[in-house]
C-alpha cells in the first residue's frame, strides 16, 4: 500500500507584474468587460520538489469608445509555487494525473497576489474597485461586467 501523494506549499514567488493602460482615458460611462485568462507555464518535477508557474492575464475592454481602441488596460501577473510533495513523486505519476492536485493548490496560492495586481489597475484607472472572487474556484463571469 503506498501513500497518497499530497503537497506543502513551500514558497511562493512574484516573479512578474505589469500593467499598461491608454493615456488619457475617460471611464465615466464606460462599460467595460474583463477578459480573464489563467495560463499554466511551467510545472517542473524532481523527486522532491515541485515548482508550478501560473500566470494571469485580464484585459479590461470598453464597449464604447470614442477612440475606436476598446482596449482600456492590460495587466498581466506571474506567480511560481514552490512545493513539497509528501514523499517523492514516481516518474508513473508524473504522466498519470497524479499532480493535478498540485496545480490546484498552486493556483490557489497564487491567487492574492492576482488580484492584487487587478486592483492595482483600477485604481490607475481611477475606476471603482474591483476584485477576482477570494477563491480560485468562484466563477469570475458573474463579475466580469461592470459599470464604471
Amino acid at each position: 500500500m503506498t501513500d497518497e501523494l499530497s503537497f506543502s506549499i513551500t514558497d511562493v514567488v512574484v516573479l512578474e507584474t505589469y500593467s499598461r493602460r491608454r493615456a488619457n482615458i475617460q471611464t465615466d460611462g464606460v462599460t467595460a468587460e474583463i477578459n480573464f485568462e489563467v495560463v499554466l507555464a511551467t510545472i517542473a518535477v524532481s523527486t522532491n520538489a515541485l515548482y508550478v508557474e501560473s500566470q494571469y492575464v485580464v484585459t479590461l475592454r470598453a464597449e464604447k469608445d470614442a477612440a475606436g481602441d476598446p482596449e482600456l488596460a492590460l495587466a498581466r501577473t506571474r506567480v511560481g509555487v514552490v512545493m513539497a510533495p509528501s514523499r517523492p513523486i514516481s516518474a508513473e505519476e508524473v504522466d498519470d494525473g497524479s499532480l493535478l492536485p498540485s496545480q490546484q493548490l498552486a493556483n490557489q496560492a497564487a491567487q492574492p497576489y492576482h488580484r492584487q495586481s487587478l486592483l492595482h489597475l483600477f485604481v490607475q484607472l481611477g475606476m471603482p474597485p474591483f476584485m477576482l472572487p477570494a477563491e480560485f474556484a468562484a466563477s469570475v463571469s458573474d463579475h466580469s461586467v461592470l459599470k464604471a
